[in-house]
């Protein structure tokens, strides 16, 4: 997928709006942190393998939303999305080899909060499927945003670059979901 993304679909479920490049697929997805979390939603882009059909072990669903409780506090939705606040205030997710990333400042739509991207490592699930001197090993990022609406709501975007054979563009996908993200009725 380009960048620039020209067509769009919105989208309205776990009570928010927003839209996703055309074609890509949403759902509503189990729910096991109900203390902290309201709702969860799973965002697959055209021809995403189904559940556990990678060769890579790739995720079942790369991009995912979090809509946490009105009543959630900053630390549970930062330990949620695995954001770390250390001791000097700095904001950082943990990485490959579990190195602290540096968060960044984010403010897209009525989005405001924090953004990392970290580095990880992933493997073919079955050393028989790779083909001709493909590595077994592979390098991958993830995008992952906490942030709070301008009426106060936190919200999580989760967006993993994929494997060799499923790649997202997290970097075309995620700003329009970012950017038109609202809640309401």
């Amino acid at each position: 997928m380009s960048p620039t993304l020209i067509a769009a679909v919105a989208v309205t479920m776990c009570g928010i709006h927003f839209s996703v490049p055309d074609g890509w697929k949403a759902s509503i997805a189990s729910n096991t942190n109900t203390e902290v979390v309201e709702c969860k939603v799973e965002i697959d882009p055209p021809h995403w393998p189904a559940p556990g059909k990678s060769r890579w072990g790739g995720p079942d669903h790369p991009v995912g939303i979090k809509v946490f409780l009105q009543k959630a506090p900053r630390d549970a939705v930062f330990e949620e999305m695995s954001f770390f606040t250390d001791e000097e205030g700095e904001v950082a997710v943990p990485g490959f080899r579990s190195v602290m990333e540096k968060a960044e400042p984010f403010r897209v739509g009525r989005l405001r909060g924090f953004q990392a991207t970290p580095f990880g490592r992933g493997y073919i699930q079955d050393e028989s499927l790779l083909r001709g001197d493909e590595s077994r090993v592979y390098s991958s990022s993830m995008l992952l945003i906490v942030a709070k609406t301008r009426e106060g709501r936190w919200v999580g975007i989760e967006c993993d670059g994929g494997t060799p054979d499923e790649v997202v563009d997290c970097d075309a996908a995620v700003p329009l979901l970012a950017k038109t993200l609202r809640f309401g009725k």
